[in-house]
């Protein structure tokens, strides 16, 4: 989400404001006590103001203890008593808080498409078509809304509703779910790239950049590509594509040129970097003399290519990352790899369900990042979709990063390196990124040569490889790509043999 726009930040202003706080009811230090409200007032305007979509989480403990420490009206033993409740009571509710809100609860609102608020989903075109005769004159309506070349999975009885900017959203929402035909509404939400700013300051291969990759011990890259060019064998079938759908990938930069195929000549610049460095992490050309090394061998027989569905600030809609994935999928497309994501208001997400769901029937694997928001991913669109594998971040220290979203609750999480993360930018240069953005290449990549040597494997198939060979933190499964395709090439050569 927005870079400034960090747990750690948060929490550390509150501590410091409590201290004050408490310093100032002993030391009867009114000074202190005003810089300290002067910091909550100051926090909570950010989010006021500055983050609307996040208000209700960052806010609760921001109430709670800027009312408690208002003054010095009881005494001070009572005051901090109450300050420490208040502090528990807090971080128990900014951690569930999601679970009261109901699906039509209004809050995240302004995180919607002010252009395109509405995602209005009939049971079949007769009623689409009877309704758009009636209401055109109402609303401002776009139809069709995605163009799947197969209209099996109803994809194209979708129709986007823009609405007057002075018209309450939720009593829209609540009149259309009434219209006969109409079988679901969900806001048109916005997406953000999941991308968090860190600075570097760490020779296998002849990659004269492979230094500055911490991930390169954890996840044993020596033996792994010594594993994988032993194993490896080239067939006259065409190279597996991995799709990142981001803001766009620098086709022409140095290390990743060799690895490129080209969707459009629109897809192929990147303005903000992220797409461009989600798609170094995944598949940058390894043995090349050249930058870093990815997961992918030398003489790559898999690709990547971009599908820019975020716009040159990272941020996009829910109907521009659907109308991305649909395009991966009529084209054939291995992978489908989305290091984006938003908080979601609609338990449903009905829309990003039919059109993952279209993505697997058609042979995609949809990988996409849990988020950093430091909370359940269960609240995060599309990773809590069905039909995706959904990576979360460690650290160097192997455990889960602190801004990494939980996946306990999902069908299918995964960990991956995702903090300090040194890959590819535009303009042939490298820098290191956060976020769970990064995590999720890591895995893209993996699947993607899995792909190359068994174009029918599932995601469920891939997922149990993945986890079953991974290492365990904290309950959570965590990336160990050697152990995994260990696995996977004795399991080709099983069913090789079964097959003779």
């Amino acid at each position: 989400m927005q870079l400034t726009l960090t747990p750690t930040f948060h929490t550390s202003l509150l501590v410091v404001a409590t201290i004050l706080i408490i310093y100032a009811l002993f030391a009867k230090d009114k000074s202190a006590h005003f810089v300290a409200l002067a910091m909550l007032v100051f926090e909570l305007g950010r989010y006021l103001f500055l983050f609307p979509s996040e208000r209700l989480h960052m806010s609760l403990d921001l109430l709670i203890i800027g009312s408690i420490g208002i003054g010095f009206l009881l005494t001070r033993f009572t005051t901090i008593k109450i300050l420490l409740a208040g502090l528990g009571l807090a971080a128990v509710l900014g951690h569930h808080y999601t679970d009261f809100i109901p699906s039509s609860d209004n809050v995240y609102a302004d995180n919607v498409d002010t252009d395109l608020e509405l995602l209005v989903q009939f049971d079949n075109q007769q009623n689409l078509g009877a309704w758009m005769s009636a209401q055109d004159a109402d609303y401002d309506l776009t139809y069709p809304l995605f163009r799947p070349q197969d209209s099996s999975f109803h994809l194209d009885e979708y129709v986007g509703v823009n609405i007057d900017n002075n018209s309450n959203l939720e009593q829209v929402i609540t009149e259309l779910s009434k219209v006969k035909g109409v079988s679901n509404v969900e806001m048109n939400e916005l997406v953000y790239v999941e991308q968090e700013l860190v600075l570097d300051d760490k020779k296998i291969l002849n990659d004269p950049q492979l230094n500055k990759q911490w991930v390169s011990k954890p996840l044993q890259l020596e033996d792994y590509h010594r594993l994988v060019s032993e194993r490896m064998s080239i067939s006259s079938q065409p190279p597996s594509i991995i799709a990142i759908l981001d803001t766009g990938v620098e086709a022409t930069h140095e290390d990743l040129q060799g690895n490129y195929k080209s969707t459009s000549t629109r897809y192929n610049k990147d303005v903000k970097g992220h797409g461009t460095h989600c798609a170094g992490v995944a598949a940058a050309v390894t043995g090349n003399n050249l930058g870093i090394a990815s997961l992918l061998p030398s003489e790559s027989p898999v690709k990547v290519t971009s599908i820019k569905v975020l716009g040159d600030r990272g941020i996009g809609t829910q109907k521009m990352i659907i109308d991305g994935i649909i395009e991966a999928a009529d084209r054939g497309y291995d992978v489908i790899s989305m290091s984006l994501g938003g908080i979601t208001n609609d338990k449903r997400e009905a829309a990003y369900a039919a059109a993952i769901a279209y993505a697997n029937a058609k042979g995609a694997i949809v990988v996409t990042a849990a988020g950093n928001a430091g909370r359940d991913a269960r609240r995060h669109s599309p990773a809590n979709s069905p039909g995706v594998i959904t990576v979360t971040a460690t650290g160097p220290d192997g455990r889960l990063a602190s801004f990494a979203n939980a996946v306990n609750g999902l069908k299918r999480g995964i960990a991956a390196p995702g903090v300090n993360i040194y890959s590819t930018v535009p303009s042939d240069g490298y820098e290191a990124y956060s976020g769970t953005s990064m995590a999720t290449p890591f895995v893209s990549g993996l699947i993607g040569l899995m792909k190359y040597y068994n174009p029918s494997i599932t995601t469920d198939q891939l997922y149990a490889l993945l986890r079953d060979n991974s290492d365990n933190v904290d309950g959570v499964p965590v990336f160990n790509p050697l152990r995994t395709m260990e696995a996977f090439f004795e399991q080709q050569e099983t069913i090789a043999v079964e097959s003779d």
